[in-house]
């Protein structure tokens, strides 16, 4: 089975883009599906997107979430 591997260049951009409401939210889809995808796979079944994949795309909206808080910080927000 070829599982997805993460665009990091297209999701960084991504990322940049949202608001920080829009990165809660797509962190917590990201959560949810990547538990999803675990329990899927225990049970036998295959995914195209694991549990690792959806980690990968929480990390990025992370960094993307502390990058704007050490902006606002230097900029004294």
């Amino acid at each position: 089975m070829n599982y997805a591997h993460l665009d990091w260049e297209a999701v960084t951009e991504k990322a940049r883009g949202m608001t920080d409401a829009a990165l809660r939210g797509a962190i917590k889809d990201c959560v949810d599906a990547g538990e999803a995808s675990w329990e899927l796979e225990k049970a036998g079944n295959r995914v195209s997107k694991t549990q690792g994949y959806y980690h990968d795309e929480v990390s990025v909206y992370r960094l993307e979430i502390k990058i704007r808080a050490g902006r606002d910080q230097a900029l004294g927000l």
